[in-house]
């Protein structure tokens, strides 16, 4: 599967330089809402648009991931907690062991069948 993938992003970055190198001489008109932009070159405008896509990608991504560790670094003290209590309640008395609760008595039932 990972050749798979890996073929297929070699042919996706092939055509694209082939488009790239398709269209090096051409220029655009750039109409944004309150200005605008004669004569940019395309590869230009392409090159501009994929790095801020990928900038505001990266950015989307780091904020999940600093949330995620965030929540990880909650869940595990929360499970620290938990396994510390679990372990302070689970441990048996110093004393007589006869006193501590069997597990086929652990239903309150005081009697011997």
């Amino acid at each position: 599967m990972k050749i798979v993938v890996s073929i297929f992003w070699v042919i996706v970055v092939a055509v694209l330089l082939g488009l790239f190198s398709l269209n090096v001489g051409q220029s655009v008109t750039i109409d944004l809402i309150f200005a605008e932009f004669p004569n940019v070159n395309l590869v230009t405008v392409v090159y501009l648009s994929v790095m801020t896509g990928f900038l505001l990608g990266m950015t989307l991504w780091l904020v999940r991931l600093i949330r995620d560790k965030r929540e990880i670094l909650k869940l595990k003290k929360q499970l620290r907690h938990l396994e510390a209590r679990i372990n302070s309640s689970t441990t048996l008395p110093e004393g007589d062991p006869a006193s501590a609760v069997s597990p086929e008595n652990s239903d309150g039932d005081k009697s011997d069948a």
